[in-house]
């Protein structure tokens, strides 16, 4: 796929295809975004299958929970086929993995920041410091402060944005 899907995280969530905005009316499900943004803050951007039923429906039977993450998933993949992105491309249901950009074709601010970071803690220079605490200045989810999305952060992220700081000037 030649369009890349950009998802932001810090400072509101958002999703563009190749600069377009996937639209807010094209989010038919709440839980669409939710997935989505969970599998955002997962390491290697997967999640297992049961772990979604756990957090989004931890108190249905699994094949209803199953029923549920199989709509989930289409209601995400329409949202992103709204702005071009083929959405079966970008989120997969593969055996008991739910995966986001397998091909690499998804981008994520907080990636950014992360790399940025370790960029900076490996060079030692204060412009990649600062370089990086600019990318991670804003709030992580502000939309979702009072989620349980708030709790799946990476620990790693806010470590780094903490340490950097100082070492900035």
């Amino acid at each position: 796929m030649t369009d890349q899907v950009r998802i932001r995280l810090l400072g509101g969530f958002g999703v563009t295809v190749a600069g377009r905005p996937v639209p807010a009316g094209a989010w038919r499900l709440r839980k669409a975004r939710t997935v989505l943004k969970l599998l955002c803050l997962s390491p290697g951007h997967r999640m297992h299958r049961d772990q979604l039923y756990d957090v989004l429906w931890p108190d249905h039977e699994r094949a209803a929970a199953a029923n549920n993450l199989h709509q989930v998933l289409h209601a995400l993949r329409r949202a992103l086929s709204a702005a071009g992105a083929p959405g079966d491309a970008v989120v997969l249901l593969r055996d008991e993995l739910v995966l986001l950009g397998p091909g690499g074709v998804v981008r994520v601010d907080l990636d950014d920041f992360e790399e940025a970071a370790r960029r900076a803690f490996g060079s030692r220079k204060p412009a990649d410091y600062r370089a990086a605490l600019a990318l991670g200045e804003a709030e992580l989810l502000p939309e979702d402060r009072y989620e349980a999305l708030g709790e799946r952060s990476r620990p790693g992220t806010v470590r780094a944005a903490g340490e950097a700081a100082p070492r900035a000037r």
